[in-house]
């Protein structure tokens, strides 16, 4: 695997030569990602593009959970396919009387409950785990340390937002849902070695550690262990066992916001729609309109997806796919999914139309957040501080007044509308194809 320093470098000459935006460049060069001669815990680090994914990876990795035709470590997509691939979470939120409106969406198998997204992807791998969960401190590191002992990784629940590292506003602490691993405790100098997406192992302080481990309460000092797997796994069985997992969930939830019924609803929402929660009612032009849009290109591309909503990782799972179960099938939805890929990440740069100048700006800030945070260069987070500055004062601008008229806003907003409902149309035929392909 090509070092940190070099990282940046080869996926901006990738880029240059294809065309592709970050995310996807990336992606492509870390296919090549493998591990060379294991023999202590930070030799078992890979860098990745989905933190779920990545970690879920190297615990594999370490566990001895390998692929038995080559007899190396899950691919990344592999991985993420084998834990449930991909999902469907979008909300739009409002909250009245502080007049804030918000919006999510995420792409990732069971985004909702990521507790039984490890816990069930564990489960259906046959892997024996340990899991713990406390609100002490104390008991937190104990439990840390406890796990450690088996000179093996360990996953572990953080808020993103207060790593150093990451450097992101305080004003985001409590909803930076992120994972890492955790490869050993330094007790000389106070620091802890982890692994995040980047190319090499990352050193923290063991306090910030600690915080990060504690702030978010639902996932309060969560931890998860894989012990040594004793049997060669029989990856065509699982896979066609995720495969239909994943199928059955994109249309069968609780909630309609869990299946792709929800994108449907969001083209009907975002313009022309006499709904309460239609976006000129909801996300009118100020700092509303400015945040969902902000928010959906962020969500899409950077925010845990891997890039174009995790529809690319979860095509090159079912190419992978198509050869360990010798089913061609397969292949079909891998090509629609690899389409959806593109239109995924083309509607994350079309919120952002380049032609106003400050949403041009937001959206290449926000791609130097995510590239700082996948290759962590010795002044990340002096880098950080600045860009995150720099989209604060974006918003502010944006609230004084909005770079877009009225009849820009109107649109806008109509051009999207065609373009999101082509992709439900198409999500909606990639799952029939999948189906399709085992017979369901």
């Amino acid at each position: 695997m090509t070092t940190q320093k070099n990282l940046k470098k080869i996926i901006r000459e990738r880029m240059t030569k294809t065309g592709q935006r970050y995310a996807s460049a990336r992606r492509d060069i870390l296919k090549k990602s493998t591990l060379k001669n294991p023999s202590n815990p930070l030799d078992y680090h890979l860098p990745g593009n989905i933190p779920s994914s990545t970690a879920l990876r190297i615990l594999l990795a370490a566990a001895g959970f390998n692929n038995p035709a080559n007899n190396k470590p899950p691919s990344e997509a592999l991985t993420f396919g084998l834990a449930g691939g991909i999902g469907v979470c979008l909300f739009a939120m409002r909250y009245e009387k502080q007049d804030f409106s918000s919006f999510f969406v995420h792409g990732r198998h069971s985004w909702q409950d990521d507790l039984a997204y490890y816990k069930n992807a564990c489960k259906h791998l046959k892997l024996d785990t340990t899991f713990s969960e406390t609100s002490s401190t104390k008991t937190a590191e104990e439990n840390l340390r406890s796990a450690l002992e088996s000179n093996a990784p360990v996953l572990a629940w953080v808020d993103a937002a207060l790593l150093p590292h990451h450097n992101i506003p305080e004003s985001f602490a409590g909803g930076g849902y992120h994972v890492i691993t955790i490869y050993n405790i330094n007790d000389d100098d106070q620091t802890a070695t982890i692994g995040d997406l980047t190319p090499s192992p990352i050193t923290i302080p063991l306090t910030d550690l600690a915080a990060s481990r504690a702030r978010i309460k639902k996932q309060k000092n969560r931890l998860l262990s894989i012990k040594p797997v004793n049997q060669k796994p029989d990856l065509p069985n699982l896979i066609n066992t995720a495969i239909q997992t994943c199928h059955t969930s994109l249309v069968k939830q609780r909630m309609k916001n869990f299946t792709i019924e929800a994108f449907k609803t969001w083209a009907d929402r975002i313009h022309g729609s006499k709904h309460k929660e239609a976006w000129q009612t909801m996300f009118k032009p100020g700092p509303n309109l400015w945040r969902a849009l902000t928010l959906g290109h962020f969500f899409i591309e950077h925010f845990a997806t891997g890039g174009g909503l995790s529809r690319p990782m979860y095509a090159d799972f079912l190419t992978e796919a198509a050869t360990i179960t010798n089913n061609p099938k397969l292949k079909t939805p891998a090509k629609s999914y690899k389409q959806l890929g593109d239109l995924w990440s083309n509607l994350a740069h079309d919120l952002l139309p380049d032609d106003v100048p400050q949403t041009h700006q937001a959206h290449q800030l926000m791609e130097q957040i995510a590239e700082i945070n996948t290759t962590n260069p010795p002044d990340a987070p002096d880098q950080l501080h600045q860009i995150w500055s720099q989209l604060d004062n974006l918003a502010d601008l944006a609230e004084k007044k909005f770079p877009m008229t009225d009849t820009q806003v109107d649109q806008h907003l109509a051009s999207l509308k065609p373009k999101i409902l082509h992709i439900y149309n198409l999500e909606s035929e990639a799952h029939t194809q999948l189906g399709q392909a085992l017979n369901l």
